[in-house]
């Protein structure tokens, strides 16, 4: 039995790459990473959360099916809960446990740009969701 408890979290990760085919004329450098956080809080029974998870990739280079390339991509996702469910994603559930309900509200976004020298350029923004938006 607690009377009020909280946590606070944050976490990055990076990863680069580098290939170079030079028998096949092929090459590849990339730069990727992820990062998020979060706090919850309780008190009572009654507990309040929040947090955040965002992650690029960028990756540009050469090969024959492209030719010269570039891509970047951008995601991000926020939520926020409340009471002592666990309830989906922007939705509120009932329970067992005190108090007996709980709601949360997430929101997600990404964007996709990149220009290849053989297909030209492409470009997308995606919003809504409810899975992670980082591999």
């Amino acid at each position: 039995m607690y009377i009020a408890k909280a946590s606070v979290w944050f976490y990055t990760e990076s990863k680069s790459t580098l290939l170079l085919n030079f028998a096949e004329n092929s090459y590849l450098l990339g730069l990727s990473g992820k990062y998020g956080g979060g706090a919850k809080a309780c008190a009572i029974g009654l507990c309040v959360s929040a947090g955040f998870q965002a992650c690029y990739d960028i990756r540009g280079g050469r090969n024959d099916a492209e030719g010269w390339f570039i891509t970047g991509s951008a995601a991000g996702r926020a939520d926020f809960s409340i009471g002592g469910c666990s309830p989906s994603c922007n939705s509120i559930d009932a329970c067992w446990d005190w108090p007996p309900a709980g709601a949360r509200v997430c929101a997600t976004a990404s964007v996709d740009l990149g220009y290849a020298q053989h297909r030209g350029l492409n470009f997308g923004i995606h919003v809504g969701g409810e899975g992670s938006v980082c591999p």
